[in-house]
């Protein structure tokens, strides 16, 4: 029995299942497809969002590092 099951383990699924966890809610995490998946997101992390995580993220994550970008549509 689960207290929380969260279905899609991506980037914001996987993020709720830890929280709900380190509450102490009995969580089940469930995905399609198998992990590891060769790229669990579109690719980038902003240093915004890298400030949410309570923990570093282990050095084989960062396929490099990109200090600036310029977006454009159309």
């Amino acid at each position: 029995m689960y207290d929380v099951i969260v279905a899609g383990a991506g980037p914001a699924g996987s993020t709720c299942a830890r929280l709900c966890a380190k509450q102490g809610l009995r969580t089940l995490l469930l995905d399609k497809d198998r992990f590891p998946r060769s790229k669990t997101c579109a690719g980038a992390v902003s240093e915004q969002a890298l400030m949410y995580l309570d923990f570093p993220l282990p050095h084989w994550v960062i396929e490099r590092e990109c200090f600036g970008a310029r977006l454009s549509l159309g």
